[in-house]
Protein backbone atom coordinates (compact mmCIF):
# COMPACT_ATOMS: atom_id res chain seq x y z
CA UNK A 1 0.00 0.00 0.00
CA UNK A 2 1.69 3.26 -1.39
CA UNK A 3 0.69 5.91 1.95
CA UNK A 4 0.87 10.08 1.29
CA UNK A 5 0.39 12.85 3.46
CA UNK A 6 -2.25 14.51 1.23
CA UNK A 7 -5.32 15.90 1.50
CA UNK A 8 -8.54 13.35 1.61
CA UNK A 9 -9.76 12.45 -2.01
CA UNK A 10 -6.82 13.39 -3.89
CA UNK A 11 -5.12 9.91 -3.67
CA UNK A 12 -3.11 10.52 -6.86
CA UNK A 13 -2.25 14.41 -6.63
CA UNK A 14 -3.98 17.66 -7.72
CA UNK A 15 -6.32 17.95 -10.03
CA UNK A 16 -4.94 18.88 -13.68
CA UNK A 17 -0.83 18.22 -12.22
CA UNK A 18 -0.92 15.17 -14.68
CA UNK A 19 3.21 15.23 -13.73
CA UNK A 20 2.04 14.74 -10.03
CA UNK A 21 -0.18 12.20 -10.79
CA UNK A 22 1.63 9.89 -13.20
CA UNK A 23 4.35 9.72 -11.09
CA UNK A 24 2.20 8.46 -7.94
CA UNK A 25 0.52 6.06 -10.61
CA UNK A 26 4.36 5.33 -11.92
CA UNK A 27 5.14 4.52 -8.20
CA UNK A 28 1.70 2.30 -7.62
CA UNK A 29 2.74 0.32 -10.68
CA UNK A 30 6.97 0.04 -9.46
CA UNK A 31 5.35 -0.89 -6.03
CA UNK A 32 2.96 -4.26 -6.82
CA UNK A 33 5.73 -5.42 -9.27
CA UNK A 34 8.45 -5.29 -6.44
CA UNK A 35 7.11 -5.54 -2.93
CA UNK A 36 8.07 -8.44 -1.20
CA UNK A 37 5.40 -9.14 0.76
CA UNK A 38 2.06 -8.48 1.41
CA UNK A 39 0.80 -5.84 4.10
CA UNK A 40 3.76 -3.53 3.60
CA UNK A 41 2.90 0.49 3.91
CA UNK A 42 5.17 2.68 1.95
CA UNK A 43 5.08 6.37 3.22
CA UNK A 44 5.76 7.99 -0.26
CA UNK A 45 7.79 11.44 0.32
CA UNK A 46 6.28 13.54 -2.07
CA UNK A 47 5.00 16.83 -0.06
CA UNK A 48 1.53 18.30 -1.56
CA UNK A 49 2.69 21.53 -3.01
CA UNK A 50 5.57 22.91 -4.53
CA UNK A 51 7.18 20.08 -5.28
CA UNK A 52 8.83 19.68 -9.31
CA UNK A 53 7.88 16.84 -10.81
CA UNK A 54 9.70 15.57 -13.85
CA UNK A 55 7.93 13.52 -16.75
CA UNK A 56 8.49 9.81 -16.64
CA UNK A 57 11.13 8.49 -18.86
CA UNK A 58 11.27 4.70 -18.10
CA UNK A 59 8.21 3.57 -17.00
CA UNK A 60 9.73 -0.25 -16.07
CA UNK A 61 12.46 1.20 -13.65
CA UNK A 62 11.12 2.48 -10.24
CA UNK A 63 11.74 6.24 -9.45
CA UNK A 64 14.46 6.89 -6.64
CA UNK A 65 12.08 7.90 -4.14
CA UNK A 66 9.97 4.99 -3.99
CA UNK A 67 12.86 2.78 -4.20
CA UNK A 68 14.06 4.61 -0.78
CA UNK A 69 10.54 4.66 0.73
CA UNK A 70 9.78 0.83 0.09
CA UNK A 71 13.23 0.02 1.58
CA UNK A 72 12.61 1.97 4.62
CA UNK A 73 9.29 0.22 4.83
CA UNK A 74 10.80 -3.39 4.92
CA UNK A 75 13.14 -1.58 7.32
CA UNK A 76 10.71 -0.82 9.49
CA UNK A 77 8.34 -4.03 9.13
CA UNK A 78 11.89 -5.64 10.27
CA UNK A 79 12.19 -4.08 12.71
CA UNK A 80 8.45 -4.77 13.92
CA UNK A 81 8.24 -8.56 13.57
CA UNK A 82 11.10 -8.65 16.34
Amino acid sequence: MLYLHWPFGHALGKPGNILQQRTVLHDLLSLAQEAPFPGLVVDLPYPWRRQLYIPISDWTTMSDACAQALQQAIERAGKELW
